[in-house]
């Protein structure tokens, strides 16, 4: 078996378990949580000398 079959054969299970996966109320809630957390972080972490960031820029 050739890597970029083995490689093809892991994606589609994955998928297979993601589709899956968001029809778990729980999963979608951590997973929407931690979404969250992680633009949240982001977004303090901006440098308020960052002119891109900025209204009005």
């Amino acid at each position: 078996m050739s890597s970029s079959s083995i490689k093809k054969k892991n994606n589609d299970a994955r998928v297979i378990l993601l589709r899956e996966k968001i029809h778990d109320p729980k999963y979608m809630d951590f997973a929407i949580q931690r979404i969250a957390g992680v633009l949240s972080k982001n977004i303090v972490e901006i440098p308020n000398n960052n002119k891109e960031f900025k209204y009005g820029a």
